[in-house]
């Protein structure tokens, strides 16, 4: 808008180029030293050609000032029209970079409550199955025998076993508990001395029902449901 304005000042300052001309041109006449050559005719004659060429060279000027002035005006309008368009190419471009911002933060705030969901059901998941019951120890235990593993060696076998972890599942996820119980051997045994502990994971019974399930599958069956480690209790 700006260059619009300098233009039309410009426009009007051309305006006034004509009359600068006039009077250069005639200063110029009076400065003619090329030779001069006598016009014959009255005074009257002389008198009109002057007035004629002056008025001839006045409608040229005139005619010049005029097609200065429409080219100056179109020139003016034309830059006005090219700045309106970039100011509304910026406009439409702003308009766009808000526009994907928007988006990209609505994208953003979707993502962020949608993990807040995940991780609330993951706490509520976790929650839920910490304040799983484990059941109390009620085994029914087989009353030692000579000649039964002293306390020493089930230490052993739970070190080979399991580290004496009380809660270790195996690679697989087979096998769980400081015995390694498989949970089929786990629920046979309860069967016949726990019922409460049948369907129990034996990673979530306590140390004691562990051990006592383990002692009466001893009893059972002997050192040889532990293949690897049972020479612990020889």
């Amino acid at each position: 808008m700006e260059r619009w304005r300098l233009f039309v000042a410009l426009a009007a300052a051309l305006g006034a180029v004509p009359l600068l001309a006039i009077d250069n041109v005639s200063s110029a006449e009076g400065r003619d030293e090329s030779p001069k050559v006598e016009v014959l005719g009255t005074s009257n004659e002389r008198s009109d050609g002057a007035l004629y060429l002056l008025a001839s060279r006045a409608s040229s000027w005139a005619v010049a000032r005029d097609e200065t002035r429409v080219r100056t005006i179109d020139e003016a309008l034309r830059l006005e029209a090219q700045a309106n368009a970039e100011t509304a190419a910026v406009a439409a471009e702003n308009a766009r970079l808000s526009s994907e911002a928007a988006q990209r933060g609505e994208a953003a705030a979707k993502a962020e409550a949608a993990r807040q969901a995940a991780a609330a059901a993951a706490v509520k998941k976790a929650t839920t199955t910490t304040a799983k019951p484990v059941p109390k120890t009620t085994t029914t235990v087989r009353s030692a025998t000579s000649g039964e593993p002293t306390a020493e060696q089930w230490h052993r076998l739970r070190l080979c076993e399991s580290s004496n972890n009380y809660q270790l599942t195996s690679a697989g996820g087979r096998f769980r508990g400081a015995y390694q119980f498989a949970q089929s051997t786990w629920d046979w045994v309860a069967a016949q001395v726990a019922p409460q502990l049948v369907g129990v994971d034996p990673v979530e019974a306590a140390p004691g029902d562990q051990d006592n399930v383990a002692l009466n599958l001893y009893h059972m069956r002997g050192a040889g449901q532990w293949p690897a480690c049972g020479n612990a209790l020889l």
